[in-house]
């Protein structure tokens, strides 16, 4: 019957949450993103911290450099505020959400794997340690590297 069935799955999870800070994290992680075999950058992550400028500043030949930096600035911000673990607690009508997954913006990298990938992240809070502070832009064909942190400021 349906209603055992779901008794039992329902139970089921209540024991994994006992283990798990997130029963469903991991199976998220998994099925959506490491097990995915396609590129990533344009199937899956099609987000960020930024705000989405289109919506109230059309694209227009020659605003490329003015429209990155304005992304730029604004991910900073949110990285600095993560670092600084000044962010706000996200809610859902009013119960709070997991956030952790917001420190994987950053410093991450996806290892191929033959049937799953995995991740390395290095991104730490103020109170955690040292943090990767650089960014990378690919401008035809060249690829620069630059601090975006002076002597404890963006």
């Amino acid at each position: 019957r349906s209603s055992d069935l779901g008794k039992e799955l329902h139970r089921k999870l209540l024991e994994r949450a006992k283990t798990k800070r997130n029963w469903l994290e991991e199976w998220w992680l998994n099925t959506a993103y490491l097990d995915v075999r396609m590129p990533s950058q344009i199937n899956v992550n099609f987000g960020g911290p930024a705000p989405y400028l289109e919506h109230y500043w059309p694209a227009k030949e020659g605003t490329q450099l003015e429209r990155g930096s304005i992304a730029v600035w604004h991910t900073l911000q949110f990285w600095d505020m993560l670092r600084k673990e000044r962010l706000a607690v996200h809610k859902a009508r009013n119960a709070p959400l997991d956030m952790d997954q917001f420190r994987m913006l950053f410093s991450t990298c996806k290892i191929p794997g033959i049937t799953r990938d995995s991740l390395i992240n290095y991104f730490r809070t103020e109170r955690e340690g040292d943090s990767p502070s650089h960014l990378v832009l690919m401008c035809r064909g060249r690829v620069f590297t630059f601090d975006a942190v002076h002597e404890g400021a963006i």
